[in-house]
């Protein structure tokens, strides 16, 4: 969930499709910043390339990530929340045994606090 850009984001939706899973694969998905004149085609891009590659749930934070999953057309489950705390709201609606998530946006976004969240919890 820290410097996140078109590159690694990709990269790390390419990581989370092949995880052995007995669940679902859920990407939690916000702003990638300093993209300038770029910024809504390559969000949209990373919505695109989550659609191609099956995730099953995609959750967007925040307006850039709202143009992510405005372009996830095919993937089963999609949401946009507004902020980091929502996410987290979000997710433990439908987090279910088994699940992988992956969390990534750039730092600003705050979803560090997601990721550690649901670390705690899942050790619980």
């Amino acid at each position: 969930a820290y410097n996140a850009n078109p590159a690694s984001v990709t990269a790390a939706l390419d990581a989370l499709a092949t995880l052995p899973v007995d669940g679902r694969r859920i990407a939690v998905l916000g702003a990638m910043r300093e993209l300038g004149e770029h910024s809504d085609e390559a969000h949209a891009a990373v919505g695109r390339h989550a659609a191609a590659l099956g995730i099953d749930v995609l959750l967007g934070v925040g307006a850039e990530g709202r143009k992510i999953t405005e372009a996830a057309g095919g993937v089963a489950t999609v949401g946009t929340v507004p902020d980091a705390d929502a996410a987290l709201t979000a997710l433990r609606d439908v987090l279910g045994p088994g699940d992988a998530v992956l969390v990534k946006a750039s730092r600003a976004v705050g979803l560090e606090r997601v990721a550690a969240a649901l670390v705690e919890e899942a050790g619980r």
